[in-house]
């Protein structure tokens, strides 16, 4: 299923229902959308929906679990975007058959996000062989493992409030996985994150945070994404700005129109912490920050022993292994590696590096690489 999430391809739902665990589920997303489901009686919708709110239950969507298999091209994919997979009521032994198919469509990158990474951590524990190594069991000869480090399946979990925060980063970094990530949504207060994020795989290794939307939203202030990109900047570790929501501040100097007009109808407009909030509307208000888009997606660079992590990766194709293999390097390793990231191919001495054109290809280097597609069979240069 497409998605609006601006940083996933697809989102796959393998469970419905939540109950709500914290402040941030006050006015919940999922909970008005679920609702929605129910009423066009889409299987496994009306069993966890009772006078328009969550009930406590949770339905096992069992259809969708092979989904991904049928994604030939390589995806982004948001898991679980109405529901939480580690709701007390999901059992381990079907979140194995979510992990099965994550571990046997290597081609996505799987995002999963949760408000109970202690769950998750416990649930990662119990399939751990050693400090790298996950493995599920279904029985009947049906076993899948791979290295987390290595793997497509990053862990995350959201916070609104410092308070949150400090309950659930903690949990979170105990969850191996080669990219944790925290959605900090709706931010409602500024945060302090320095203690959990940096660039090692003991670390928060990405932020997405982003203001809330709805009629009822609650104003993000404009302290806390700033504070969280300054963190994150000194931290190396990479930003997305995802939204302001329904609210967000209106700067006097270079929107003078807007601001006098909020000034004198008072309409949807407040004074807060020394700035003018208006609510426009999700769609209005925008993702800059401080004139800036800021969408910054992690990789990490998979040379032998290089933990570097940044935020414009090269998605390189390696010349000496499996055609077939997409790797990321960060562009030292590239570069010492000769690879070209203008036609994703091997050149022995790297001489497209000095030159600007790679000889194999004779085109130009893209700084920026270029995306990959499946067709026929072969990887080709989309």
């Amino acid at each position: 299923m497409s998605t609006m999430i601006d940083y996933a391809d697809e989102v796959w739902e393998v469970t419905a229902g939540c109950t709500k665990a914290s402040p941030g589920c006050a006015n919940c997303w999922a909970e008005a959308t679920s609702r929605r489901m129910a009423g066009k009686a889409l299987p496994g919708y009306r069993d966890v929906i009772r006078n328009g709110h969550w009930n406590g239950s949770i339905s096992l969507l069992k259809h969708n679990l092979e989904r991904p298999l049928k994604w030939k091209r390589p995806r982004v994919v948001f898991v679980n975007s109405k529901s939480d997979l580690f709701h007390e009521s999901v059992p381990f032994e079907y979140i194995d058959r979510v992990f099965y198919t994550m571990i046997q469509a290597r081609q996505h990158t799987f995002l999963l996000l949760t408000k109970r990474p202690d769950r998750m951590a416990a649930y990662y524990e119990s399939r751990m062989d050693g400090e790298d190594w996950f493995e599920v069991d279904l029985g009947a000869g049906w076993r899948a493992g791979f290295e987390v480090r290595k793997g497509n399946i990053w862990p995350g979990a959201t916070a609104e409030n410092q308070e949150m925060l400090e309950q659930r980063a903690p949990q979170l970094v105990r969850c191996p996985g080669p990219v944790r990530w925290l959605s900090l949504e709706p931010l409602l207060e500024a945060v302090d994150l320095a203690p959990w994020i940096g660039q090692g795989y003991d670390q928060v290794n990405w932020v997405v945070p982003g203001g809330e939307s709805g009629t009822r939203a609650r104003i993000m202030p404009v302290s806390a994404p700033r504070r969280v990109r300054d963190v994150c900047i000194e931290k190396g570790v990479p930003f997305w700005f995802k939204q302001w929501g329904a609210w967000r501040p209106i700067n006097p100097v270079t929107e003078p129109h807007t601001y006098e007009l909020a000034e004198q109808h008072k309409i949807d407009s407040v004074m807060w912490l020394g700035y003018r909030y208006q609510k426009l509307g999700k769609k209005n208000t925008g993702h800059e920050l401080d004139g800036t888009v800021w969408q910054e997606f992690p990789e990490r660079c998979e040379h032998a022993g290089c933990t570097s992590l940044h935020a414009s990766g090269y998605l390189i194709r390696s010349g000496t292994e499996d055609p077939g293999l997409v790797e990321f390097l960060c562009v030292d390793h590239a570069r010492a590696g000769g690879y070209c990231l203008g036609c994703h191919e091997y050149s022995p001495n790297g001489e497209c590096w000095e030159t600007g054109f790679c000889r194999e290809c004779t085109e130009e280097m893209d700084a920026d690489g270029e995306e990959w597609e499946e067709e026929g069979g072969e990887w080709e240069m989309g």
